[in-house]
C-alpha cells in the first residue's frame, strides 16, 4: 500500500539516541600569599603555569558494569548496575543504517529516558548514531530494553553505556551534535558549555579502519572492542568550546557525536516514587514521597494542584495528602533549592472507584450491523444491513466527538459515515483498490479522517494533515493494527501487533510493549492527546504518558484472548475492553450496561465499539 494523499515528507527522527558519559575528576594547586604584616614575609611574584582544569564534583560511576559496550545482531538488552540515585546514565547506539532507529527505552533504574543526539551520516559512510540518558531513580543491577523500528536484527549494532555521580541529582542537556569525515584525526562536533560550574562532555565515534586514543587536554579516552574510539571530560569551564578529537589508522570514513550535560549545584528535589500511585478524583488520599534533597520542602504539588498536609520526615521521605483531581500527573515537590523534574516513579493516578455515570456504547460486527447498549438506548444512527449494504469487511469504528455519531471503515477503505458524521472522501471513491486497511480516526473537529494501513501507509482526508508513512520512511512492516491522533492533528501513533508504537509527526513517543508474546490489538489516546493506552488480546493494558491505568483482565484473572479494542470514556477516566464475542468489561468511571452474551446473542465477529452521548 502506498501514500497517495499527501506528499511524503522528509524523514524525521523519531529515536532518541543515548550515549555514555565518563568523569574525570582533577586537582589545582591554590597559592595564597601570607597575611600582611609589619615584618617582611614571602611575596608571591608569578605562578606557573597560570591555569589549569577546573575542578569537578563529577565522576564517573565505574563498577561491574560501568562503563561497558557490546556488539551484535539487532543488539536491544543490557544489564547495569547504578550506584547511585540520580546518577545520569546515558546509552549510545549506532548502526549502519539510517532506517534503523530507536523507538523507545525502558528499564535500569531510569524513570525517563530522553532523547540527547541523533545523527546521520550518508556521505561516504552509511551511520546512525543516538545518545539516549536518564536519571537512575534506584540501585543494583536492572535489565535495560531497547526497542527498535526497521529491520534491526539484520544489522550489528553497538551499544556502550556509562554513567556519572555528582553532588547533584539534577541533570540537564546543554548541547549535542555530530560530526563525519575521513582521514586522521577523527574531530568530534564543537561543543559550548554553558555557564554552570558542573559540567561534562562525552564523545563516541566510529571508524571504519581502527580508532585509537588521542591527545586533547583534559580528556579521558576509551576504545571498545570493535576499535571505536569514545571519550570524556568532565571538568569542563564555563562558557568554553571544547572539539576533542581520536586518532584513526587508515585514513578511513568516520562518525563521531558528543553531548554536554550540567549537573546544577543546588539541591533541587528528586522524586523516585509515590505509594499509593493511586487514588479517587475526589483527593484525600495520604501518599509517601520518595527520593531526595527533601528537607525544607515548601509545598508539594499534583499536578498544579497544591497538596495539603504536608509532612517531611527526612531529607528522602514526606507525606501529603492528594487534592482533588483527575488523570494520571506527576508529583512534584519544592524546595528552597527548587522544583524537582519529572520523572517516571512520581506519577499519581486519579481512579473513580465509585459508580459510574458513563455508560452507553455501540458496538459494531464486521458485517457493519450495530448493536445499542442499554439495549433500547438512543444511541443508534444506523448499520450496514439496515442500508441494505452486504459486507463481510468492516475493521472498525470511531464516534464523532459529541457522541451523537460515528464512522465504519472496511478492510477496502471504503468510509460509511451515520449521525452527525461527515462523509469527507474514501479509498474506493478515489480509485484506490487495497484490502488492507487496519483502522480510522477522525480530526478534532470531525471534518476530515486518517486511515492506515497493515504497512503504516497513512490516507489523509478533509482536514486531516498528512505527516508520514512507515512505507515513506523506508520501515516495511505488515502488522499495524491501529492509530490514534495527537490533538493537534499535526502527528499520531501507529501500533503493530508486536506492540512496537511509532511516534510520526509531533506525535511525543512515550513507550511501547515490544516485543509482545501477545498480540496487540488496539490503541486509543489519552483525554488531552498527551498519552495512550494499548491493549492484547487477552486483555493486558497498558499506559503511557497522561493515560491513567485503571485496570486489565489479566489483573482481575479473566482468562481471554478475542479482546478487540478498548475504547475510552469521554472524560478519559476509564474504559471498556470489547469482546470478539460482544462481550464487556468496564473500568475505571465506565459503565457496563450490557453485553451480546448477556442478551443471548452469540458472535464471533465484533470488530469495535464507541461511547454514545
Amino acid at each position: 500500500m502506498h501514500d497517495i494523499v499527501r506528499p511524503r515528507t522528509a524523514w524525521r527522527r523519531l529515536l532518541w539516541a543515548a550515549a555514555g558519559a565518563l568523569g574525570l575528576l582533577t586537582s589545582f594547586l591554590v597559592v595564597a600569599a601570607a597575611p600582611a604584616s609589619a615584618a617582611s614575609g614571602p611575596t608571591v611574584t608569578a605562578v606557573a603555569p597560570s591555569n589549569g582544569p577546573v575542578a569537578s564534583p563529577i565522576s564517573e560511576a565505574t563498577g561491574t558494569d560501568f562503563p561497558q559496550n557490546s556488539e551484535s545482531p539487532g543488539n536491544s538488552a543490557l544489564t547495569i548496575d547504578p550506584a547511585n540515585v540520580g546518577d545520569l546514565v546515558v546509552i549510545s547506539m549506532q548502526v549502519h543504517s539510517t532506517a534503523v532507529l530507536i523507538n523507545g527505552i525502558t528499564g535500569g533504574h531510569v524513570g525517563s529516558w530522553q532523547k540527547a543526539e541523533s545523527y546521520d551520516n550518508d556521505v561516504g559512510d552509511t551511520l546512525h548514531y543516538e545518545v539516549w540518558w536518564g536519571v537512575a531513580t534506584g540501585t543494583g543491577l536492572a535489565g535495560v530494553t531497547i526497542s527498535y523500528s526497521g529491520p534491526a536484527s539484520s544489522y550489528e549494532i553497538e551499544l556502550i553505556a556509562d554513567s556519572f555521580s555528582s553532588t547533584s541529582s539534577t541533570w540537564s542537556l546543554v548541547s549535542a551534535g555530530g560530526s563525519s569525515g575521513s582521514g586522521s584525526p577523527a574531530t568530534f562536533p564543537s561543543l559550548t558549555s554553558g555557564a554552570q560550574a558542573q559540567q561534562l562532555y562525552w564523545g563516541a565515534s566510529e571508524q571504519e579502519s581502527s580508532g585509537s586514543a588521542g591527545s586533547t587536554s583534559g580528556f579521558t579516552y576509551r576504545v571498545t572492542g570493535q576499535k571505536n574510539c569514545y571519550l570524556f571530560n568532565a571538568a569542563l569551564a564555563p562558557d568554553s568550546a571544547y572539539s576533542p578529537s581520536c586518532n584513526v589508522s587508515g585514513g578511513n570514513y568516520w562518525t563521531a557525536v558528543g553531548v554536554i550535560f550540567s549537573a546544577s549545584v543546588d539541591s533541587v528535589p528528586f522524586v523516585s516514587a509515590v505509594s499509593p500511585n493511586s487514588g479517587p478524583p475526589s483527593g484525600g488520599t495520604t501518599v509517601t514521597v520518595s527520593g531526595a534533597n527533601f528537607t525544607g520542602a515548601t509545598a508539594v504539588h499534583f499536578g498544579s494542584a497544591a497538596a495539603t498536609g504536608v509532612n517531611v520526615l527526612s531529607d528522602t521521605a514526606l507525606t501529603a495528602v492528594a487534592p482533588p483531581g483527575s488523570g494520571t500527573v506527576d508529583v512534584t515537590v519544592t524546595t528552597p533549592g527548587g522544583t524537582s523534574p519529572a520523572t517516571g516513579g512520581d506519577r499519581y493516578s486519579y481512579v473513580n472507584t465509585s459508580a459510574s455515570t458513563t455508560g452507553s456504547y455501540d458496538m459494531v460486527g464486521s458485517d457493519g450491523g450495530v448493536f445499542v447498549f442499554p439495549v433500547g438506548g438512543s444511541g443508534f444512527y444506523g448499520s450496514l444491513p439496515g442500508l441494505g449494504i452486504h459486507v463481510n469487511d468492516i475493521v472498525g469504528i470511531v464516534p464523532t466527538s459529541d457522541g451523537r455519531g460515528y464512522w465504519l471503515v472496511g478492510t477496502d477503505g471504503g468510509v460509511f459515515a451515520f449521525g452527525d458524521a461527515t462523509y469527507v472522501q474514501s479509498l474506493p471513491g478515489l480509485g484506490v483498490h487495497v484490502n488492507d486497511i487496519a483502522g480510522i480516526v477522525p480530526t478534532s473537529d470531525g471534518k476530515g479522517y486518517w486511515l492506515v494501513g497493515r504497512d503504516g501507509g497513512v490516507f489523509a482526508f478533509g482536514d486531516a494533515t498528512y505527516v508520514q508513512s512507515l512505507p515513506g520512511l523506508g520501515v516495511h512492516v505488515n502488522n499495524i493494527v491501529g492509530i490514534a491522533p495527537t490533538i493537534t492533528n499535526n502527528g499520531y501513533w501507529l501500533l503493530g501487533s508486536d506492540g512496537a508504537v511509532y511516534a510520526l509527526g509531533d506525535a511525543p513517543y512515550y513507550g511501547g510493549a515490544y516485543p509482545s508474546s501477545v498480540p496487540l490489538v488496539g490503541i486509543a489516546e489519552a483525554a488531552g492527546g498527551n498519552g495512550y493506552w494499548l491493549v492484547a488480546s487477552n486483555g493486558k493494558v497498558a499506559n503511557f504518558g497522561s493515560a491513567g491505568g485503571y485496570g486489565d483482565l489479566p489483573t482481575l484473572g479473566v482468562s481471554a484472548n478475542d479482546v478487540v479494542s478498548i475504547v475510552p470514556t469521554p472524560d478519559g477516566a476509564g474504559y471498556w475492553l470489547i469482546g470478539r464475542d460482544g462481550g464487556v468489561f468496564a473500568f475505571g468511571d465506565a459503565g457496563f450496561v450490557g453485553s451480546l452474551p448477556g442478551i443471548g446473542v452469540h458472535v464471533s465477529n465484533v470488530v469495535g465499539a464507541v461511547p454514545t452521548a
